[in-house]
């Protein structure tokens, strides 16, 4: 009985291992386009589909690709996922917050592998648009979020990408560092660098407050949300050259500008700390007085111009 029962266990491993070792090998054409089309999926997607049924699923629900030259290498492809799903192992894996890995198994065997590091795909773009936009990088994932989602250019391919890498960041917000410093923002998971870039709008701006910035104006509304309006900032300027009319200003020799903040109930204060000019002018308290008005008028939350000091004619 022994005999007979080791003798059985002998043969079907010998069955299963034969068995196993004796599927056809995979056309090249087939695997290249299976290579392509996950690729592209990563590019439109910016992530790896999860499984074969999800590849077939986009495939059989958006047949543009049948006008495509490559429809019958396509079909070729998605005849062989189809016909051996059941031998084809998916495995997707994030090994750490900034690498993603997908590895695709046919009978055990590797026919695809890519392993590197996650893009972050329109995390750059953001935070360099947020730092044009507000004179300064954002503090946190949360306000990055807040104004991606109010940008008005709605690029489909790009804020889809963003709009997943933002939300994976706050999905993992508890394993980034978020970090600005010296005009500098860098977000880090560990000792890797997610995103780093250099001297923000502010730096560059009081660094160098030029007579080509003097159209420098932003408005935001009172939850400090980015708010400009075309109608607005016609609206301040013409009222300002009014002011300026009326009060009989004009520019002293050599007038430089300053880059002013205006927040309702705060008052107007200079936007560069380094700056020495004195708020405590006639010009600057008329100024503040009509932003006040302005702000009240148009629901606005924080207000920021250049303005020069002007001195009574």
């Amino acid at each position: 009985m022994k005999k007979y029962t080791f003798t059985t266990i002998f043969a079907i491993i010998i069955v299963f291992f034969g068995c196993k070792s004796t599927h056809q090998p995979v056309n090249p054409a087939t695997l290249a386009c299976i290579e392509k089309m996950v690729d592209g999926w990563e590019t439109m997607y910016c992530d790896y589909p999860k499984s074969v049924q999800e590849v077939l699923n986009e495939f059989e629900e958006n047949d543009e690709w049948r006008e495509s030259s490559a429809k019958d290498s396509i079909e070729n492809a998605l005849k062989f996922l189809r016909e051996e799903n059941q031998h084809i192992d998916w495995q997707f894996t994030h090994p750490s917050l900034i690498t993603m890995d997908l590895t695709v198994l046919f009978h055990g065997d590797t026919i695809y592998r890519n392993a590197g590091k996650f893009p972050f795909p329109g995390l750059d773009v953001s935070l360099y648009s947020y730092n044009w936009y507000y004179l300064e990088y954002p503090d946190s994932i949360e306000q990055l979020i807040v104004y991606d989602s109010l940008s008005n250019c709605l690029h489909q391919g790009f804020y889809r990408c963003s709009f997943e890498t933002l939300h994976y960041l706050f999905a993992n917000k508890d394993k980034i560092a978020w970090n600005k410093e010296y005009g500098a923002i860098f977000i880090l998971a560990g000792n890797d660098t997610i995103a780093a870039q250099g001297y923000d709008s502010r730096v560059q701006y009081c660094d160098d407050l030029v007579a080509s910035n003097k159209n420098i104006c932003r408005f935001f509304d009172k939850q400090g949300r980015y708010a400009y309006s075309e109608e607005i900032e016609k609206e301040l300027r013409h009222g300002l050259d009014e002011m300026k009319a009326n009060g009989h200003y004009e520019l002293p020799n050599q007038a430089s500008l300053h880059l002013l903040v205006f927040v309702p109930c705060d008052g107007l204060q200079l936007f560069c700390d380094d700056e020495d000019v004195s708020l405590n002018t006639e010009w600057f308290h008329e100024l503040e007085n009509h932003l006040e008005a302005f702000c009240v008028e148009h629901g606005i939350g924080k207000l920021i111009l250049a303005s020069p000091s002007l001195v009574k004619r």
